[in-house]
């Protein structure tokens, strides 16, 4: 059984020869320290260890410990086509050498000087969850633009099925709760859990339905 027949049957719900293995991808990284020890205990040298500037940096496992761990996915990079970008959050650093980001739509994003891991500073909806905010952070609009290219993406993903492994492509959705987290911290996400169940569904499915958007032009 491939890699990639093995995780088909376990998303089918059938028995495979053993569960399938998914870890390095692009959204499973570990800090660099884990990954040096890890390499270390399987053998390998740490190659995606260099560069990195301290034990926190998130490294992605290279493709000899993918091999050694038995890991039945690679990830496949979108092609994209070249577009121009929407302006991004603004940077500044503040005087005791923090960093900070502020997006568009009021949620700020720091990360503390001398640290390598950014953290919500502020969310986007610093109130009650209402019908208004929600527009003004998820705006109800028009599919995403054409901007990746599908048959350069497809050539690549059928390479790695050629290899019999599983692909995860780099613009997989967001987990919906966490994403939502960057909209409302956490306790305004309880308590609006509690309080606008409705909304909170409304905001979580209006992120399913840009990322779907987004993701119609490789999955096309």
């Amino acid at each position: 059984m491939t890699s990639r027949e093995r995780l088909l049957a376990a998303l089918n719900h059938k028995e495979s020869d053993r569960v399938p293995v998914d870890i390095g991808t692009s959204d499973t990284t570990m800090a660099r320290e884990v990954y040096e020890g890890l390499a270390g205990l399987l053998g390998i040298e740490p190659v995606n260890a260099n560069g990195a500037p301290n034990r926190n940096t998130f490294v992605t496992p290279d493709e000899t410990m993918l091999e050694a761990l038995g890991a039945d996915v690679r990830v496949v990079h979108v092609v994209e086509k070249p577009r121009s970008w929407p302006p991004g959050p603004v940077e500044e650093v503040l005087p005791d050498g923090t960093v900070q980001w502020t997006h568009s739509t009021g949620m700020i994003y720091r990360r503390a000087a001398g640290e390598w891991d950014i953290q919500l500073y502020r969310p986007a909806i610093t109130g009650d969850l209402t019908r208004a905010e929600l527009d003004r952070v998820i705006p109800l609009g028009p599919a995403a633009d054409d901007w990746a290219d599908g048959d350069a993406t497809a050539k690549a993903i059928a390479d790695v099925h050629k290899r019999g492994y599983a692909v995860q492509c780099n613009r997989i959705i967001m987990p919906v709760t966490g994403t939502s987290i960057g909209i409302l911290d956490t306790a305004g996400w309880c308590m609006a859990l509690a309080t606008q169940p409705d909304l909170l569904c409304e905001l979580m499915d209006r992120f399913l339905a840009r990322c779907f958007a987004d993701a119609e032009s490789f999955y096309g």
